[in-house]
């Protein structure tokens, strides 16, 4: 009897902090925009060539609402400004903040390979002066650098100024915005409309990304790490975190039409806590990485156990649960950039057989893979495009793997065993050591709880007083940002990066914005940076993020 195919599910997650600052209402950062151009588009794109392939994406709403605010709303972030200025109404300080920023992106796959703007890089860093026409370039090379792989091979536009290289106009700069505005209008249709075929599911994940176990009870986090250091007072916010999924929920069948089915809590961060409440939105499935099942299980664990779903019950509420494979979603994720394509497909493939081989035939098994659906691609050669492209031919032919939404594979597998206490932690070592614990990040917890009691004491004053509706409800609205993950990755020792003072200066913006949308007086130490390792230089790095 022929073995059952195994059955394989992506999961790519889209997510990118909150950028807008509360007063002006910039962007502090042009990411959403540029990974909206590169990578948001061509990864549901990609899919035209490939109809057997059934991949999930996950969205953190946030980052939708932030693609519809420069869609919609006119946003500008400083990069953007900059490039629409024309080079002969540039300012001594606009074009110091462009030599200093404009060189975005991996310099190996987004700069290297363009002759032009590789001159430009070296001219900058050799500290000669740039005339207007070298600034013109650079403000286009900035932008042009960024666009996804297929516009840059099938688009008339971005081929052409690709193949010119040099000595752009302001009518072609003005055109190549444009263009990137146009594809940013495509982006939700696109998935809405995979969505509809029936080739994608579409998750989500909390609104503005928080950890919902934090929210609910942070001491969970000493569950985890049991010698971790918490803040003094801890949160205890289970309110919020129904309303941050609520908010998702939401917000998700305005965009699709549907009720989610799944979700990919923000870090994969789980807790025994947070089931209920998903449970209560109507979400049916999770997701989550392999350490946690190790932790959760109440037996010895085997080779096939990763390779299953399982039901959650927790409280009377019933959820489904895969488990993110780390070997292979890390091989996507940080390794197979520096291989050849071709040999990174075949490796993983490869993978994939050797655990078919190693499982038995007594149920549909599943691996599960999940990773940032924006991040990696700047480290491959052509933006990823070659790996994914062959990754999905070869899996289109495959006849012993095939891949699934998470869905689909539940609708026909039921989960068998059950999970009664699932272990506290996130994809990081099954902790919470990233977001809590260092003296950095306790202070901003501490911060965002003095706010929070605050504004919980105004709303029960208040809150029944119509003059005051809308205030709160902003106030409200600062405080859910200020509660996503992002703030509290970028404090503390593990990450650093030239980007630590803008996000510090934007939680602290949010959280005194919480204090003067209900007219109070913010505390002396939110005016002062929570981040003590200061770093000088630039708006934004040089080398954009991964």
């Amino acid at each position: 009897m022929k073995k059952r195919p195994l059955s394989l599910a992506f999961i790519w997650h889209m997510h990118q902090p909150w950028y807008k600052e509360p007063t002006m209402g910039e962007y502090l950062l042009p990411w959403v925009r540029l990974h909206g151009i590169k990578d948001y588009y061509e990864m549901a794109d990609i899919l035209r060539n490939f109809p057997q392939i059934h991949p999930t994406f996950n969205f953190a709403p946030s980052l939708l609402t932030q693609i519809n605010d420069y869609i919609y709303g006119q946003a500008k972030d400083t990069h953007l400004k900059l490039s629409h200025i024309s080079t002969k109404d540039l300012t001594q300080k606009d074009k110091e903040v462009i030599l200093s920023t404009f060189f975005l992106g991996y310099l190996e796959t987004m700069i290297n390979p363009y002759p032009r703007y590789k001159e430009l890089f070296d001219k900058y860093h050799r500290n000669e002066t740039f005339n207007e026409q070298d600034l013109l370039d650079l403000q286009v090379w900035s932008n042009l650098s960024w666009f996804c792989h297929s516009f840059k091979e099938r688009d008339d536009l971005i081929h052409s100024l690709i193949s010119k290289g040099r000595n752009f106009t302001e009518e072609e700069k003005r055109r190549l915005l444009n263009k990137a505005k146009w594809i940013l209008l495509k982006i939700i249709p696109e998935y809405k409309r995979l969505q509809d075929e029936g080739q994608v599911e579409i998750s989500i994940s909390p609104y503005y990304h928080p950890i919902l176990p934090l929210l609910i009870d942070s001491s969970c986090a000493k569950e985890a790490e049991p010698g971790l250091k918490l803040p003094r007072n801890l949160l205890g916010a289970e309110d919020d975190a129904r309303e941050q999924i609520r908010q998702a929920v939401r917000f998700y069948k305005g965009c699709f039409d549907r009720a989610p089915r799944g979700m990919w809590p923000s870090e994969g961060a789980v807790s025994s806590g947070i089931i209920p409440l998903i449970a209560q939105e109507g979400i049916t499935w999770l997701a989550s990485c392999e350490g946690i099942l190790f932790r959760s299980l109440e037996r010895k664990f085997d080779k096939r156990d990763l390779y299953r779903p399982y039901q959650l019950q927790m409280e009377g509420w019933n959820l489904s649960i895969v488990f993110r494979n780390r070997t292979l979603s890390d091989l996507i994720s940080f390794s197979y950039s520096k291989w050849n394509a071709a040999d990174a497909v075949k490796d993983l493939v490869g993978r994939l057989h050797h655990i078919h081989n190693q499982l038995g035939d007594d149920e549909d098994h599943l691996v599960t893979i999940i990773l940032d659906g924006e991040n990696p691609w700047e480290y491959y050669q052509n933006n990823g495009y070659d790996f994914l492209s062959l990754l999905y031919e070869a899996l289109s032919h495959e006849g012993e793997i095939r891949t699934v939404t998470v869905s689909e594979y539940l609708e026909d597998n039921s989960p068998k065993e059950v999970i009664k206490k699932l272990h506290p932690g996130s994809w990081i070592n099954q902790n919470f050591h990233a977001w809590i614990g260092h003296p950095e990040d306790n202070l901003a917890w501490e911060c965002l709880y003095e706010a929070r009691q605050c504004l919980l004491k105004f709303s029960e004053e208040k809150g029944k007083d119509a003059s005051f509706k809308e205030a709160i409800e902003n106030a409200w609205s600062q405080l859910f940002i200020a509660e996503g993950s992002d703030w509290f990755w970028w404090y503390g020792d593990e990450y650093h990066s030239e980007e630590d003072e803008i996000f510090d200066r934007l939680f602290r913006e949010h959280l005194i914005s919480v204090y003067k949308f209900i007219g109070i007086s913010p505390p002396e130490s939110l005016l002062q940076p929570i981040k003590k390792a200061k770093r000088g230089g630039t708006h934004y790095p040089t080398m954009a993020r991964g």
